[in-house]
Parts: structure tokens; sequence; C-alpha cells
């Protein structure tokens, strides 16, 4: 019989005692230590409670919103950038739905970017380009998931200097701003590679969309761009070996050596300029009710920083 999950379920309280036991955690570097000592679940904690610290003013601004819809207009547009295979799998939430229901709840006008399901980076950031112009000068937030957080992130490279940016928000739903980790462990040797060449031409995605999300890619050696002008905000999924659903457990397990993980991405490399709502207890995919809940929240307070 094989195994729903990677491990039974943990005593989350006592690991949370054990950790902060271990002193302060005053910066990334100290989570190697950790995991050492306590494994992946320790260190995945640890990341946690530094972030809920070094966030706190932030975190507590957002939790004080409520977690339901808002009457009236936000005064702004909301443009979700799907990620990757959000038509073929819409199962796996790609397609961002319930973000966008969230959103029309909360007074925003909002839809869905028209970007390809199996595109590269650089044209689905020339489609976000031209719909956000499309907005005109209103306000935009923008939510991106996953991979869509690269086509976000390739299109502020592109602006000049003086340029402002074309939207106000990002809301930043557990992406891959800075490469996918799982792709380098899919390529990592010659046959692999053939692999992943082979499975992306059956499924008709261009294996130059693979190699973009890669976190070597030539892309991506550059600085991140500054969010002038942008209240950016990422929602960091961090969950225990045991919350790991099937799709990524063989993701997890790979990485899990290399430090905390979503599934997809090491989690203390995929943090992006701008503010950070930790979400406990999910995976890439961010399925938890709590999901929701910090959708509606960061949602209305969204709409009270815009409108200021």
């Amino acid at each position: 019989m094989g195994r729903h999950f990677l491990s039974p379920p943990r005593d989350e309280i006592a690991l949370r005692q054990t950790i902060q036991a271990e002193g302060p955690i005053t910066s990334l570097e100290a989570l190697k230590p950790i995991q050492e000592k306590w494994g992946v679940d320790g260190a995945s904690m640890a990341l946690y409670l530094y972030l809920l610290q070094r966030h706190s003013e932030f975190f507590e601004a957002v939790n004080r919103e409520s977690a339901t819809p808002c009457p009236g207009s936000a005064g702004a547009t909301l443009l979700l950038v799907p990620g990757l295979y959000y038509q073929e799998r819409p199962d796996l939430g790609g397609d961002g739905e319930v973000v966008l229901l969230a959103a029309r709840a909360c007074g925003f006008e909002a839809r869905r970017v028209s970007t390809l399901s199996l595109g590269t980076v650089q044209d689905n950031a020339r489609i976000l380009a031209r719909e956000l112009k499309e907005c005109g000068e209103g306000k935009v937030l923008v939510a991106s998931l996953s991979v869509g957080a690269l086509q976000v992130r390739h299109l502020l490279a592109g602006l000049e200097a003086d340029q402002p940016p074309p939207f106000q928000g990002w809301l930043n739903l557990g992406g891959t701003p800075f490469g996918a980790h799982a792709i380098e462990r899919m390529l990592n040797t010659k046959t692999r590679k053939m692999a992943g060449r082979l499975l992306a031409r059956l499924q008709g995605l261009p294996f130059a969309a693979v190699e973009e999300s890669l976190p070597t890619h030539p892309l991506w050696q550059h600085p991140f761009p500054e969010l002038r002008g942008i209240r950016a905000v990422t929602v960091l999924p961090i969950p225990l070996e045991g919350h790991v659903q099937k799709p990524l457990q063989s993701r997890f397990a790979e990485m899990k050596e290399q430090g905390p993980t979503d599934g997809m991405v090491l989690l203390a490399e995929s943090i992006p300029p701008g503010e950070v709502y930790p979400l406990w207890g999910c995976d890439h995919l961010l399925r938890t009710s709590s999901a929701g809940e910090a959708i509606y929240r960061l949602l209305r307070w969204f709409r009270r920083e815009l409108a200021t």
C-alpha cells in the first residue's frame, strides 16, 4: 500500500516551543544549524517564526482586517497573472479563479490576464504589459501565482529608470520570483534533461519555458528590480513535511535537505523585496482554508492602501 503523506502529523505546538528554546532567530543563515539539529521541519518552523518577527507590524495589520467580503467599489482593478498549465490543469488552481472571486467580493474590478497557458515568461510578460496599458490611469493591483511572479519581474526589469510602474500593488501568491529550484532537480543530469525535453514536447510546452524557470537562467542573474511606487506583498507558504500534497511530495523529498521548501522553491532563497505574509501549513499549491482567509484579509488591506 502506497503512502499518502511523507510523514505522520506532528505536534506543532511542541515543535514551535522546541525551536523557540533555541533562542532568537536573527537571520536566514541561522536556519542551517537548526536544520542540522532538528531537520527540515525544525528549519521550516524557524523560518516561519523569523518572518513573523521581521514582518510583525505588517502581519498584525493584515490580520486585523476581516476575512469577509467588502461592500462598495475598491476604485481599483486587480489583474491576475495565472500559473503554468492554468488552462490544462484548472484542478491545480493556477487559474486563480478563487482569487478573482474574492477580489470581486472585495470591490475590485478583477480579471485574468490572457497569458499563454503553455507560454514562455518573455512572451507572457509582453501580454501582461499590453493588458496593463489597457487599464489606463486607474489604480491597479497585480496578483500573480507561481511562475507568474517571473513574468511580473521580467516586466519590471524592462522599465526605464525614470519610468513609473504600470501598477501600484503586487500580491505574489506562492510565486517563483527567483526561479523554481525544483526545475533544477528535474534537469540536473543528461538523462533527466532529455526526459524533461520529451515531456515538454508531448505537453506542447516550449522547452524554453522550462529553462526560463531555472534560477540559473541568464534572465535572473541581475539584481531584483526596484519596486519604486509599488506596495509589494509575498504570501510565502511554509509546510511541514506532513503537510505536503501528493503532487509535490517527490519534489519536496528531493529538496528538503537543502532547507525549507514548498515543493517548488527553496523558501529562504525566494523572498523578493517588500512585505512577507508567512502562510503556515501548506505547500506551493496553497491548499488550506487559511489561504482563503489570508487572501480576503490581504485584499481588504490592499484596498485600504491603494485608497491613500
